[in-house]
């Protein structure tokens, strides 16, 4: 039975959507097919999710998005080139919305807030964009979804990294939010 999407893991779904971006342009979904023994349509629902869901930074999404382009015009000419950039143009609007479920959020977080790496080690990692990552960190932060210890742990690593005046506001006003979402939640 050929393998589905589910059945890889972040690290695996950046490996190939970065290998397909970086390679040559005759090195498409068939190549992948049989390295990874994966369907057609699996290859393809690889690629996406890896741009929907910030597995790949977005100078990846630019390199697949105009292989991918280059490849439909070969195929379907101007009408293909389109058909892919327009499918791409959905992607990067998903990928800007996009939220990790609730216990992917929250195990993150607290995984963040005990680890001595930075937030750029951590995504690198995590195989997740900064900006997700940024989403995330505000989602359950603001939500309650952690604890008030790991809250103060995660104002502590920032702070210590730029105590700026802006920093600490920041702080100050997510810890507002944090409250009145606490008292709105019961």
């Amino acid at each position: 039975m050929a393998r589905q999407v589910k059945d890889f893991s972040r690290a695996q779904l950046y490996k190939i959507a970065f290998q397909y971006a970086t390679s040559k342009h005759n090195f498409s979904h068939s190549y992948f097919e049989n390295e990874c023994q994966i369907s057609k349509s699996t290859f393809y629902n690889i690629l996406k999710k890896a741009v929907v869901e910030n597995i790949v930074p977005d100078n990846i999404v630019e390199k697949m998005a105009k292989k991918a382009a280059y490849n439909s015009s070969l195929r379907a000419g101007t009408a293909g080139r389109q058909r892919s950039e327009r499918y791409y143009s959905s992607l990067r609007q998903k990928r800007r919305v996009y939220m990790l479920p609730k216990k992917k959020a929250i195990d993150l977080t607290e995984s963040y807030a005990e680890s001595k790496l930075t937030k750029i080690e951590f995504c690198k990692r995590n195989y997740i964009t900064p900006k997700l990552f940024d989403r995330t960190l505000l989602k359950a932060i603001i939500e309650n979804w952690v604890s008030d210890d790991i809250f103060e742990k995660l104002q502590k690593k920032s702070i210590q990294k730029n105590s700026k005046r802006d920093v600490t506001e920041f702080w100050e006003k997510l810890r507002y939010f944090r409250n009145e979402n606490r008292k709105n939640q019961g």
